[in-house]
């Protein structure tokens, strides 16, 4: 496309308009086409340059909510590193989300070592006895529960009244071997909880009971 010529879509293909070629209406058509054409891409420059400020301006009000928070809640060798500069961002995540939800410290945590555990469970069955998984064999498959058990909903509203300014949802997980599509597959529900100190938002998973 040019101010000269453009093409449109129509119903029987792509049309050439041409302003050296065409006459009447027909030759002011590549004009306007190239004028709404830039006129798009400046939109859409613009909407990615405030979608960076906004993630750049989100990025540093979280470091700024996680600073404060290390400052007051932090160890001493953590407050020192984070003065330093030199505290990595997911340590002091993992330590607010350990005291936003130490009500649940005693609540085993779902491990996210899917190979291994699909690896077990395949090696249980006498015809997977060597059964190897690795990371890339495996699928995982999920999202929130549709139903819940007596047990599991016992366990969710436990969970909630624990820690009532989070979120807790059930969620299944089905591990599939890639190498043997027939091959039974293992499933877990879990319980994420998610929160949020200031800007930051915060999730851990923990084990669910079976369905």
């Amino acid at each position: 496309m040019t101010p000269s010529y453009c093409y449109l879509a129509t119903e029987r293909g792509a049309v050439r308009f041409d302003t050296d070629l065409d006459h009447g209406p027909a030759r002011e058509v590549p004009t306007e086409a190239y004028r709404r054409f830039r006129a798009d891409v400046a939109v859409a420059r613009e909407r990615r340059h405030r979608e960076r400020e906004e993630k750049v301006q989100t990025h540093e009000e979280k470091k700024q909510a996680i600073a404060a928070w290390i400052a007051e809640h932090g160890t001493a060798d953590q407050r020192a590193r984070q003065n330093a500069g030199l505290l990595p961002m997911s340590e002091a995540c993992e330590a607010m989300t350990d005291h936003a939800l130490r009500a649940l410290a005693d609540r085993p945590q779902f491990l996210f070592d899917g190979a291994a555990r699909m690896q077990a469970f395949l090696r249980q069955l006498p015809q997977y006895a060597d059964a190897i998984v690795t990371e890339p064999d495996l699928a995982v498959d999920g999202g929130k529960a549709a139903s819940a058990t007596s047990a599991q909903w016992a366990l969710l509203q436990d969970m909630q009244a624990a820690v009532p300014d989070a979120v807790v949802t059930l969620h299944v997980r089905d591990f599939i071997w890639r190498r043997d599509p027939k091959s039974p597959k293992l499933r877990h529900f879990t319980m994420l909880v998610t929160t949020k100190v200031g800007p930051v938002s915060l999730r851990r998973e923990y084990l669910g009971p079976d369905g």
